[in-house]
């Protein structure tokens, strides 16, 4: 996990979406072979519903499995 104090939930995003697109440029080399690499993110803030930062970070952890659900290397903001 990645915590970014003073940053906005669009901040955030578009965080999120530079680094997933910077690892889709990569490639792994495996037995001859060049592996893409991908990586699914979950993305919340830590808004006024929550009492605690384990709160936010649960909601973290939800939209993060919400984007491996909905096919893997993407990213998945969670509501507030």
């Amino acid at each position: 996990g990645v915590l970014l104090p003073e940053t906005t939930l669009a901040g955030a995003a578009g965080l999120a979406e530079r680094l997933r697109v910077a690892v889709t440029e990569t490639f792994c080399e495996h037995e001859g072979k060049r592996i893409p690499l991908a990586i699914s993110v979950g993305v919340a803030i830590f808004g006024p519903s929550d009492t605690s930062v384990d709160s936010a970070l649960s909601r973290c952890d939800e939209a993060l499995y919400a984007a491996k659900r909905a096919g893997r290397n993407q990213v998945v903001v969670a509501s507030t």
